[in-house]
């Protein structure tokens, strides 16, 4: 066999191979990402629950160190991994056409379910605050603290949703953000 034609048959295995290792790469990195973000999101929530937690246990005579900087660190770092991944598993398998649209309306969700919950929290510490005696600060500070453990219950239990019912990307066939048309 002439060497050019030994050459021209080579480039195209190591063509037809690199195309091959690149569809390797692409499945990878959607395995990768989706197990990722389903942990960061069960890992962000558990993390924002214990800075809630935190937060429930602050009183009257806390400082800013020693009350209120551990769980204000937990709580961020947990709503941080848990934008992201959210945001992430939420706008996966989504035309380039439809991303916007798909972005948008996971803003304006997050918007009105933050707006019902912080509503909810407030009547909570509003009716603990009362049944603690009214106005003083420590009946303040307890009406607040169970606003917090509500809260914590609440991402807790999205924690351990999130850990059993996140979708697991090695069984869902719909792939990463699609390139369509």
């Amino acid at each position: 066999m002439p060497q050019s034609a030994c050459r021209a048959r080579s480039g195209r295995t190591d063509q037809n191979e690199f195309r091959a290792g690149g569809h390797q790469l692409a499945e990878l990195k959607h395995l990768l990402t989706g197990l990722l973000a389903a942990g960061a999101l069960a890992l962000g929530l558990l993390l924002g629950a214990l800075g809630m937690l935190g937060f429930s246990r602050l009183h009257a005579d806390s400082t800013f160190v020693s009350g209120f900087l551990l769980p204000s660190v937990l709580a961020s770092i947990g709503i941080g991994a848990c934008m992201v991944a959210n945001t992430s598993m939420g706008t996966s398998g989504v035309t380039h056409g439809e991303a916007g649209l798909v972005s948008g309306l996971l803003n304006a969700s997050r918007q009105c379910g933050g707006s019902t919950g912080l509503a909810a929290l407030s009547t909570i510490a509003v009716a603990a605050t009362n049944d603690a005696g009214g106005t003083s600060l420590s009946a303040v500070v307890r009406g607040y603290d169970r606003a917090f453990q509500v809260t914590a219950l609440l991402v807790l239990a999205a924690a351990v949703l999130a850990a059993l019912f996140t979708p697991d990307p090695r069984r869902d066939g719909t792939g990463s953000a699609s390139t369509g048309a």
